[in-house]
């Protein structure tokens, strides 16, 4: 007979009640931990001098599986050296192994199990095809001495550990599929760990499989710890569109988990097909909230201030809560506070209609029309201006490289040590603002006031030195002394949304940066400051025109003024009279949000 049978009694010298092998498994159960796992760490059972260890346990990434019914009616052990060396593989008798008398079956092929069912047992194969799958199951077994050269001393846990950290890096990091397979990257993990770099798959498929199977099992322990929420399951969801134009909305959800520690979980980024509406939001939202089995449980809804979000909350509000009135609809729409200072900057520095102006910027530039564009920036006062002049220095590297060497040139000049500040400026580039993101616009002020004298001082320089008008800046962009002071405060006014708006990002995880309480204060510290920014700003009384009537009268509210201005404020640049209509109008407006 081809198999080897070995009693386990005669083994043991033992007999009457003992342990099963099953339960011996069980009760030296390998722990998950976050650290690697060897082979000296994995479950073990030991049938007189020899150890054995479960073989799903044992990595080997050519091994595809059993398929042989007998698997239902037993399990493989793999027997180890005491070096660690694998050696034979069994098959032991899940139902001999319940009484005690478990038999080991040496598992080069089906054979001997299959006689062992049959005739101690009575269990055979229950259809008509038992002869051609027993004959594909002894065809799956590996020989003797090929599964020696096939099986590896690696725990099949750090190769999965191994899978996950590989997913994850390719995730976070935003890297192709192909990244691990580089020659290099490999070189330095075979130094690290050969054998396990040669079990983990590094193809691109293996990993764009592995990412789908992780996914998967994500989802369901993401699943398994909303349904222990110790409240209801709020959400937070947006639009995204990637940079290949394809429409994507993500959806988050808040809630305490049983110890009551707030989490936030990432349920689903879904692609969008057809039109933005709220309704077929609505329809998306509704079928993740259903994958994971939370529509009974949902809050509040959070999202920005655009009006299909509105439409998309009542649609799937009644979808949820069928008699839900419709003002509790209304009060389970939960505004985003970030988007609301959004609003509020984007309407002091475009206008009214900001958005009209976003898509008439970003028009002109798709189209290359460069002087129209040129023109329309212009028309936005110092802001305009100040873009048109980064945009000219950031066009080529030899004008920053000119910028550069001026500001050095001028500080060797001065025949002064300038303060650690002053001298990290001249490395510090200009930024160019978008359009379409008002921070940008703050930022790039901020940056050009403390490079001013540079600025300055290229303009000039070029003026003198450049007969080409077109390597110049065009005087309708040059900066006045007026022009920099407007830009100050417009900077001062910027600088309490800024820095609110970069205070609420973040999970909170130590109490700050996202927590409720800042919220509730910056939006009392903002209202308080834009109403003294209200007081400076306001149209004096149409009777009190003379420059002495005005100082008198701006003396109370010199504390309400930004620092760097009060002892300039009898300057008449800082008199609400002398800001344009649309300047004044863009303050009034910022306030108001």
């Amino acid at each position: 007979m081809a198999a080897q049978q070995q009693s386990l009694e005669s083994i043991l010298g033992i007999s009457g009640q003992r342990k099963s092998l099953k339960q011996q498994l069980d009760a030296a159960s390998i722990k998950t931990e976050a650290g690697r796992t060897t082979l000296a760490d994995l479950p073990t059972v030991q049938i007189g001098c020899k150890k054995y260890i479960p073989e799903e346990y044992i990595a080997n990434k050519n091994r595809k599986g059993r398929r042989s019914w007998i698997q239902a009616h037993g399990f493989f052990l793999t027997e180890v050296s005491p070096d660690l060396r694998i050696l034979q593989t069994y098959w032991v008798c899940s139902k001999c192994d319940e009484r005690g008398k478990s038999s080991l079956f040496v598992a080069t092929n089906t054979t001997s199990p299959i006689e062992h069912l049959r005739r101690s047992h009575m269990i055979t194969e229950a259809d008509d095809n038992a002869d051609e799958d027993s004959y594909s199951s002894r065809a799956d077994i590996h020989l003797p001495s090929k599964r020696r050269c096939l099986e590896s001393p690696t725990a099949r846990s750090n190769v999965n550990k191994a899978k996950e950290l590989t997913v994850g890096w390719i995730v976070t990091a935003n890297l192709p599929f192909t990244a691990p397979s580089n020659p290099y990257l490999r070189r330095m993990l075979d130094l690290h760990d050969a054998l396990l770099a040669k079990e983990v798959p590094w193809s691109r498929q293996s990993v764009r499989d592995t990412m789908r199977k992780l996914f998967e099992v994500k989802k369901g322990v993401i699943s398994s710890q909303l349904q222990k929420a110790a409240t209801r399951i709020s959400f937070s969801f947006d639009l995204w569109t990637s940079p290949n134009r394809y429409a994507f909305l993500g959806l988050h959800a808040h809630y305490l988990d049983a110890s009551y520690q707030v989490q936030s979980r990432l349920l689903a980024l879904r692609r969008v097909w057809g039109s933005h509406s709220g309704d077929n939001q609505a329809a998306i939202i509704y079928d993740i909230l259903g994958e994971y089995g939370i529509r009974d449980r949902t809050g509040a809804g959070v999202c920005d201030n655009a009006s299909s979000n509105d439409t998309c909350l009542a649609s799937l509000y009644r979808q949820l809560y069928p008699a839900m009135a419709e003002e509790d609809i209304r009060n389970h729409r939960t505004r985003c506070f970030g988007h609301i200072l959004n609003l509020a900057a984007r309407a002091f520095l475009w206008g009214e209609d900001p958005d009209s102006f976003e898509r008439e910027a970003f028009t002109e530039a798709a189209f290359q029309v460069e002087e129209r564009e040129l023109r329309l920036w212009r028309k936005r006062g110092a802001v305009g201006k100040l873009h048109n002049i980064v945009r000219f220095v950031r066009a080529s590297p030899q004008r920053r490289e000119l910028m550069k060497s001026l500001a050095c040139d001028q500080n060797d000049e001065d025949g002064y040590q300038l303060f650690e500040e002053e001298r990290a400026a001249i490395d510090l580039e200009l930024m160019q603002n978008n359009e379409t993101r008002w921070n940008s616009t703050f930022l790039m002020i901020q940056r050009a006031i403390r490079k001013r004298e540079h600025i300055d001082h290229f303009i000039a320089y070029l003026e003198t030195k450049t007969s080409e008008p077109r390597q110049r800046v065009p005087v309708q962009d040059q900066l006045s002394p007026q022009d920099w002071l407007l830009l100050a405060e417009i900077q001062s006014l910027l600088k309490p949304l800024h820095e609110i708006t970069m205070r609420c990002q973040g999970w909170a995880k130590e109490g700050r940066h996202g927590a409720l309480w800042e919220v509730m204060i910056g939006m009392e510290y903002l209202l308080n400051f834009f109403e003294e920014q209200n007081l400076i700003f306001s149209s004096p009384d149409s009777c009190i025109r003379s420059s002495a009537q005005r100082i008198e009268q701006g003396r109370g509210r010199e504390k309400h003024l930004p620092q760097h201005a009060r002892e300039e404020y009898t300057d008449v640049v800082l008199q609400d009279e002398n800001l344009d209509d649309d300047h004044r109008r863009c303050v009034q407006i910022s306030i108001k949000n």
